[in-house]
């Protein structure tokens, strides 16, 4: 099996359908130290496709 095709068996089980990009994640943190999350204290803020199930 080629590196490709694990990922894209990976990506299948990923409700979103797709593998989160670094730049997506430095997004997060830019926000999470900006003031527009000043009230934001002690979350958890899962990235993962939307594999855990909700509340």
């Amino acid at each position: 099996m080629s590196v490709e095709e694990i990922k894209a068996e990976s990506v299948k089980a990923i409700p979103l359908g797709k593998i989160v990009k670094p730049e997506e994640i430095a997004s997060l943190a830019l926000f999470l130290v900006s003031d527009l999350a000043s009230s934001i204290t002690g979350a958890e803020i899962l990235v993962d496709g939307g594999s855990t199930p909700g509340v």
